[in-house]
């Protein structure tokens, strides 16, 4: 898997992981945050993986909404 964007906070990469799953990009989120229980946020921001082929087309997406 390839990192395709990193965020400083959880909700930030799941608003990613939502407008990549809207373009049928399936994604993972890299988070040191328990897993999202008891609204932990461990500091440590968020980083979002797409598998290797869908990488070009995850980071365009991406763009788009940033840009």
């Amino acid at each position: 898997m390839i990192e395709v964007g990193a965020y400083p906070t959880r909700q930030e990469a799941e608003l990613a992981k939502a407008v990549l799953a809207a373009s049928g990009i399936a994604s993972v989120l890299d988070a040191d945050d328990a897993g999202g229980a008891l609204g932990l946020d461990l500091g440590g921001g968020a980083r979002l993986l797409v598998e290797d082929r869908d990488a070009e087309l995850a980071a365009s997406v991406l763009a788009g909404v940033d840009g």
